[in-house]
C-alpha cells in the first residue's frame, strides 16, 4: 500500500474514534438497530436498498461488474474499462452527457446513487480484500453514518480499488468518496452530498501475442500511455409538504400526526467532469488508424464538461394518494453546461455553452383491474439536447397474492435522444471528428416474472435501435441508419437440497447486426456450495461457480479515445471458455464475513492460448483472494 493509502485508513480510524465517544446514548427503544439505505432518483424519488455485501452466500462475489453482470469483458485488470456481455445490462444512453465516462459508470456515483440513511445507533462497515499475487489487488470499502439526533443524519462513504495488473502498463487506481447528510422535521426536509470519483489508470493499448516464448504478453502496444478522470458533484434537495395535523391517541395522550397532501421540492447540482489523457508515442502503427495533428511523440489531451442543474417539482403525497388512488409528479429542470475540447483550451481558446431546460412527469394508480400502472414522460425543450424525449409506461401485477404469489412486470420505453456531445465534436492529437449525426431513436420492451415461493425469474426483453451510434473498425464514431434489432430471454433459478444450495442464471440473445452489435448466443451462471450452521450462531457456505458463454467476436479497446470499439476483420473469435472458482465463505455470528476466493482455477488447462475477453488484452491467471467485512453496531 503506498503512503496516501495509508494515510486515508488512519483518518478513518481517528474517525470511528470521535464517533464512538461523541456519540450520546439512545433510549430503551433504540437497543434494537434500525437502519434504512435510500437513494434519491433524479434526486427526488426514494428508492430503498439493501445493505450491500450483506448475504454471506454471494460475499466472494466482489467485483462490481460481476454484481452487475454474469457476463463482462474488461482490460485483464480489477478497475479497467468493463462492458456487460448481457446487452440489457448495459448503460442507459438516454442521460448520457460525458461519454468518456461509459466504460467505468460502474464505478461511478453521482447524487441520484449516493446513499442516505436513517440509524438509531451508529453504524459502521468496514471491507478489505486483497490477493495474494503479484498483481496485488486492493480493495477498501468503509460506511459510517449516525443521527446527530432523531431528525439529522451524517454519512461518509468510501471505496477504493487498486490492482498492478500481470502484465506491463496495467496498473489501475479507482477511487470514490461520498459524505451525504439528510434532516427532517414534520413539514420540512433537506438532503446533501459532496461526491468525488478519482479514476488514475495506466494503459498498455494491449499486448503483442508472443504465446511460446518466455516473453507472453510483455510487450506492449504502447509506451507510457496513462489517463485520468474526475467527477465531482454538490448537491443539495429540500422538500416542503403541505398538509393538516390529525391528533391520534398514544398511550394516554394525544399526538398531532402531519397527514401531508402535496409538496414543492428544489434541488441544485454543481458537478464537473473531466478527463486528461498522456502518452509518449512514435508515429507508426502501434495505434489504431494512428494520427498527430499537433504534436508528434507527445500526447496531453483533456476534455471536460461543467454543469449546474436546478430542478423544481411539485408532487401529491399520502393523503392526496389514498384520497384519489392516484399520484403523480412534475419535475421542471433548466441545466446550463459547459464543453470543452482539446481544441478549444489550445485552438479556440473559447467553450460551448448550453442552456438546457426539460420537463417530465409521473403517474402512478392501481385503480384498474388491481394493475398498478405508472407512466412517465421527459422532454427537452431547448438546449443541445431540444426536442429528445422519452416515454415509458410499467404495468405491475400479482398474481395468487394470499397463497403462492406470481409478481409480473411489463415494461415499455421509447427513447429520442441526440448522441452525446463528444461523439459529435472531438479534437484531439490522434482523433479529430465533427459529425452531424441523426437522433437516435430505441424502443424498449421487456416482460419480467418472478415467482418467489419458488426463488425462479423469467425476462423477456427486446431493443430496436435505429440510427445507432458505434465506435466501428478505425476507432470513430460512426451510424447506421436502419433497425437494429437485439432479443434476449432469461431465467435465475435457485434450488435447495438439504444442505446444499445451487443457483443458476441463463441467458440467450440475438442481434441481427453482429458487426456492429457482437453477443454470445448463450451465457450461464452455476454455483453449487454447501452451508452449515453452527452452534455458535455461525455459518459457512463451501462450493465453486462457473461462468460460460458461447463464442462471439471480441471487442477491441481504443485508449487514446476511452471506447470500446467493433474491429471485427481482425478481432478474434472469444468464449466457449469456462471461468472456474472455488470460494469459502463464513458468517460469524451477525457482523463478520469472511471469504477466500480461488479464481480462474483452470487456467492454463484448458486452452492453447491465454484466454481473452477483450482484443488484444489476455484475462489474468489464477488468483487466490481475501475479503473480509466487519460491521460495528454501537
Amino acid at each position: 500500500m503506498n503512503n496516501k493509502f495509508i494515510k486515508i485508513f488512519l483518518i478513518t480510524i481517528n474517525f470511528l474514534i470521535i464517533s464512538k465517544l461523541s456519540f450520546a446514548q439512545h433510549d430503551a427503544d433504540s437497543l434494537t438497530n434500525i437502519l434504512l439505505i435510500w437513494n434519491l432518483e433524479d434526486n427526488f424519488n426514494k428508492k430503498y436498498v439493501k445493505l450491500l455485501d450483506s448475504s454471506a452466500c454471494i460475499f466472494h462475489i466482489i467485483n462490481k461488474e460481476n454484481k452487475n453482470s454474469i457476463l463482462n469483458s474488461n482490460l485483464g485488470n480489477l478497475g479497467s474499462a468493463n462492458i456487460s456481455d448481457i446487452f440489457i445490462k448495459r448503460e442507459d444512453k438516454f442521460n448520457q452527457d460525458f461519454s468518456f465516462n461509459s466504460p467505468y459508470y460502474l464505478f461511478i456515483k453521482d447524487s441520484k446513487s449516493a446513499n442516505y440513511y436513517d440509524t438509531r445507533r451508529p453504524f459502521t462497515s468496514a471491507m478489505h480484500s486483497t490477493s495474494f499475487k503479484v498483481n496485488n489487488i486492493q480493495t477498501l470499502k468503509f460506511t459510517h453514518t449516525q443521527n446527530i439526533n432523531p431528525n439529522f443524519n451524517i454519512a461518509a462513504d468510501f471505496d477504493y480499488t487498486s490492482s498492478l495488473g500481470t502484465y506491463i502498463s496495467q496498473k489501475t487506481s479507482v477511487n470514490t468518496s461520498t459524505i451525504t447528510l439528510n434532516y427532517k422535521k414534520e413539514k420540512y426536509s433537506i438532503y446533501a452530498s459532496y461526491i468525488r470519483n478519482k479514476i488514475d489508470n495506466q494503459n498498455s493499448g494491449g499486448y503483442i501475442d508472443t504465446v511460446g516464448s518466455e516473453d507472453v504478453f510483455k510487450e506492449g502496444f504502447m509506451s507510457e500511455a496513462k489517463f485520468l478522470i474526475k467527477n465531482q458533484e454538490l448537491s443539495v434537495t429540500q422538500f416542503y409538504k403541505f398538509g393538516d395535523y390529525k391528533n391520534i391517541a398514544f398511550n394516554d395522550s394525544v399526538i398531532k400526526v402531519l397527514e401531508p397532501k402535496t409538496s414543492v421540492s428544489h434541488s441544485i447540482s454543481l458537478y464537473k467532469k473531466y478527463r486528461v489523457y498522456n502518452d509518449t508515442e512514435v508515429p507508426g502503427s502501434k495505434l489504431p488508424n494512428p494520427s498527430f495533428f499537433y504534436q508528434e511523440g507527445k500526447t496531453a489531451d483533456s476534455t471536460s464538461v461543467i454543469g449546474m442543474s436546478n430542478k423544481f417539482r411539485y408532487a401529491s403525497e399520502k393523503a392526496f394518494e389514498d384520497k384519489n388512488k392516484f399520484q403523480f409528479s412534475v419535475i421542471l429542470e433548466a441545466d446550463l453546461k459547459e464543453y470543452y475540447n482539446f481544441k478549444d483550451y489550445i485552438i479556440l481558446k473559447n467553450s460551448n455553452t448550453f442552456f438546457e431546460n426539460n420537463i417530465s412527469g409521473n403517474v402512478i394508480t392501481d385503480k384498474f383491474l388491481d394493475i398498478k400502472a405508472s407512466l412517465f414522460a421527459k422532454f427537452y425543450f431547448s438546449g443541445y439536447r431540444q426536442n429528445d424525449f422519452r416515454t415509458e409506461l410499467n404495468l405491475l401485477k400479482s398474481i395468487n397474492k394470499e397463497t403462492s404469489p406470481i409478481n409480473l412486470h411489463f415494461n415499455t420505453q421509447y427513447s429520442y435522444y441526440k448522441p452525446d456531445y463528444f461523439t459529435q465534436n472531438y479534437y484531439s492529437n490522434h482523433y479529430q471528428w465533427d459529425n452531424k449525426f441523426e437522433n437516435s431513436q430505441r424502443l424498449n420492451t421487456s416482460l419480467n416474472i418472478d415467482i418467489p415461493k419458488y426463488e425462479m425469474n423469467f425476462i423477456i426483453a427486446s431493443s430496436a435501435i435505429k440510427n445507432h451510434v458505434f465506435y466501428g473498425s478505425i476507432s470513430k464514431p460512426m451510424q447506421y441508419d436502419s433497425i437494429i434489432y437485439v432479443f434476449t430471454a432469461g431465467i435465475e433459478k435457485n434450488f435447495k437440497l438439504n444442505m446444499f444450495y445451487i443457483k443458476n442464471k441463463l441467458y440467450w440473445q440475438k442481434s441481427n447486426k453482429t458487426n456492429i452489435i457482437s453477443l454470445p448466443t448463450l451465457a450461464a451462471y452455476h454455483s453449487t456450495f454447501l452451508r452449515i450452521d453452527l452452534k455458535s450462531k455461525s455459518s459457512f457456505f463451501l462450493g465453486y461457480e462457473v461462468n460460460f458463454s458461447t463464442a462471439y467476436k471480441a471487442k477491441s479497446f481504443n485508449s487514446s479515445i476511452g471506447q470500446f470499439y467493433q474491429e471485427n476483420i481482425d478481432a478474434p473469435t472469444i468464449g466457449n471458455y469456462p471461468f472456474i472458482a472455488l470460494f469459502f465463505n463464513m458468517k460469524i455470528k451477525k457482523n463478520v464475513l469472511l471469504s477466500l476466493k480461488y479464481e480462474h482455477i483452470n487456467s492454463g488447462l484448458m486452452y492453447e492460448k491465454y484466454p481473452l475477453q477483450i482484443n488484444h488484452y489476455p484475462v489474468y491467471g489464477r488468483v487466490f483472494r481475501f475479503a473480509v467485512r466487519w460491521t460495528f453496531k454501537n
